[in-house]
């Protein structure tokens, strides 16, 4: 298809924007003075957003779409796991905690913005080829179809779970989180198989932004249709109490409508980013609220109060971070290979390997104590040191920042529906590989499952179109 030849610009960090945030990363790290923890970790938080806002000052140069690139959500997810909930006064909880090993966790976070910020430069490019993957027409019928797919599989395990009753379903989603008929065992079995399809439900968010952007293609049946499944996936999101998916879904519908909404819509764009971030926000708080005790009990008046000493509350990633730092490799060697060799057989079901390795030999909640009913995260920073120190932390933000980088290629507001779609699904794995290294790998499927759709539909409409020409020639 002469698509295939056709070159455009493409999204990528400035040069300049992207020096200056190593600049103020190397002066505020200077600045940073053990002992006085509120004032450690506040400079550290305006050091870095001071950095990240004149970095995308210069991005803002080529244009607000710039500024919708899979480094920058991955930076800013990053800024909002370790160092976010230091802009404001947190002084109560501060004097609760350890400080010990702060000051060193903190030039590791330094370290993983900084390899992010090298590693985007090394796949960067200024023009790309336009693929027919991507540019291809594709019926307005076709992505409803897929919606209704997505769908369909990505709730089939849990309704499976319930014998297909919406009102079990309702009143499950309700609990607490982790207490739904449909959880994953830790040893899984065939029905596991069922459950990875629940990762298509992260592809209807970024497909309703585009639709949302390009409604006046859609039919009202369709647009209502597809607005409900949105909904309910949105709550069912908010509903579970774990806030990255909830955040996820919102990201990547948002980067869905950006890239598909017409020049002369581009004014909306600011109340949809606006209402967006509004909305994230509000409900990141209310979710702390009833994460552990469930949305049920939440509504009849019961709070957590555990967390009400921080007037604003992510996960303290940092602290969990500097216990890992003072167990490894104090307490424990480097684990080497074993987290990026289980991230990369993560994916496979336990179904089809029955010799699967069971997780990690040491658990980030054994490190710091926590009990078996609880998760912790040190984001993916934590994971990286323990394999392999600050040569891990490296190794690691550099990885990261390489393929969302190259990702970066993919974007375009020439795109087709489908070729932003599959674009915005790749903000998913940008966004919660930041939490964690050992999903990365799980995060992809989804864009997986997008582009292999996406290739065969481009082969049957390459196919027509030969066909037709055929036919128009005899």
């Amino acid at each position: 298809m002469s698509e295939e030849r056709i070159t455009q610009e493409a999204v990528r960090p400035s040069a300049w924007g992207s020096l200056l945030f190593l600049v103020i990363l190397f002066l505020t790290w200077g600045r940073l003075v053990e002992g006085d923890l509120t004032q450690l970790t506040s400079t550290a938080s305006r050091g870095v957003v001071v950095g990240i806002l004149i970095s995308l000052g210069f991005d803002f140069r080529q244009g607000w779409r710039n500024l919708v690139r899979a480094d920058v959500a991955a930076i800013l997810s990053l800024y909002f796991l370790t160092l976010f909930e230091f802009l404001f006064p947190q002084q109560e909880i501060l004097a609760l905690v350890d400080g010990a090993y702060v000051y060193e966790s903190l030039g590791l976070i330094f370290l993983a913005f900084a390899g992010l910020i090298i590693g985007r430069h090394l796949t960067a490019k200024n023009r790309v080829k336009r693929t027919a993957l991507f540019s291809a027409k594709v019926k307005p019928s076709v992505m409803t179809g897929l919606f209704i797919g997505c769908f369909v599989m990505g709730y089939l395990h849990m309704a499976l779970a319930v014998d297909f009753s919406f009102i079990e379903w309702w009143n499950a989603i309700l609990e607490p989180r982790f207490f739904q008929p449909w959880g994953r065992g830790r040893f899984g079995d065939w029905k596991a198989l069922f459950t990875e399809l629940g990762m298509l439900l992260y592809l209807l968010p970024p497909l309703m932004g585009v639709v949302v952007a390009r409604w006046k293609k859609y039919g009202a049946g369709a647009l209502i249709l597809m607005g409900l499944g949105t909904g309910l996936t949105f709550f069912y999101g908010y509903s579970s109490g774990t806030r990255y998916i909830f955040s996820t879904y919102l990201v990547t519908f948002v980067i869905g409508y950006l890239f598909a909404v017409k020049k002369e819509d581009e004014k909306r764009i600011f109340l949809v980013a606006g209402l967006s971030l509004g909305l994230l926000f509000y409900a990141s708080q209310q979710m702390l609220h009833f994460r552990e005790i469930g949305l049920r009990a939440f509504w009849e008046g019961e709070l957590e109060e555990r967390e009400s000493l921080q007037a604003i509350y992510v996960d303290m990633n940092l602290f969990t971070l500097a216990q890992v730092v003072g167990y490894f490799p104090r307490s424990h060697d480097y684990l080497g290979w074993e987290i990026p060799y289980l991230a990369l057989v993560r994916p496979i079901p336990r179904a089809l390997w029955s010799g699967k390795p069971m997780g990690m030999s040491i658990t980030m909640e054994e490190v710091v104590g926590a009990g078996e009913e609880y998760t912790v995260a040190a984001s993916f920073v934590g994971e990286a040191y323990m394999s392999g120190g600050w040569f891990g932390v490296s190794i690691a933000s550099l990885f990261f920042g390489a393929f969302l980088g190259w990702w970066n290629k993919f974007g375009s507001d020439e795109n087709s529906d489908m070729g932003i779609l599959i674009y915005a699904s790749g903000f998913f794995s940008a966004v919660i590989s930041m939490r964690s290294l050992l999903v990365f790998t799980t995060a992809i499927l989804p864009t997986i499952v997008a582009l292999f759709i996406g290739y065969h539909l481009t082969h049957l409409i390459h196919l027509r179109m030969v066909r037709k020409k055929e036919h128009l020639n005899q």
